[in-house]
């Protein structure tokens, strides 16, 4: 499965779920980011978490026939949005929702669409990997495997993250 169409089932798994801690969901295309792929999910406390969606090839690489079809899941480029700063309120506020919290969430959204393509879905700890504290791994039926990527929070009212990228506090999971 290519990133694109896992982007849009992964939507949709969580919209259906109707968790009133998921106040919005949009592709990261939607909310003014051309690239990469991925979803910025907006939570009850307006907190935004970005999760990247990034894909690896099946075992001997993709077959001709897949690299032939990939002009069906070109994105269109869009402008950048330049960095919106969160509003000065004293101290920042810690989200009210772990992102450990949103990474279940996800993956029962990702189960629940019960797609054909898809053999398995582990958060990044019992998938065995330690190269970040929350994750997706998601093993398709060709081989492939898809990882959703906490890259980022933001707070209430900005696109900036309060930590650098792709390294979310301990005490937000």
């Amino acid at each position: 499965m290519r990133p694109e169409p896992f982007e849009d089932l992964l939507k949709a798994g969580l919209l259906a779920l109707a968790d009133p801690r998921v106040k919005a969901v949009r592709n990261f295309q939607d909310a003014g980011y051309p690239k990469p792929v991925g979803l910025a999910v907006r939570l009850a406390d307006d907190h935004t978490t970005y999760v990247q969606i990034v894909r690896g090839s099946p075992p001997g690489g993709d077959k001709d026939d897949w690299a032939a079809q990939t002009h069906l899941h070109r994105r269109v480029e869009g402008r950048k949005l330049a960095p919106v700063v969160a509003p000065k309120s004293g101290q920042q506020v810690k989200p009210a929702v772990k992102v450990g919290v949103l990474e279940q969430l996800l993956k029962r959204a990702v189960e629940s669409q019960g797609h054909d393509e898809i053999a398995k879905v582990a958060a990044y700890a019992e998938a065995g990997l330690t190269s970040s504290p929350v994750g997706l791994k998601v093993t398709c039926t060709d081989g492939s495997e898809i990882y959703c990527l906490f890259i980022g929070i933001a707070p209430p009212g900005a696109n900036t993250f309060m930590h650098p990228e792709y390294r979310i506090p301990k005490e937000l999971v």
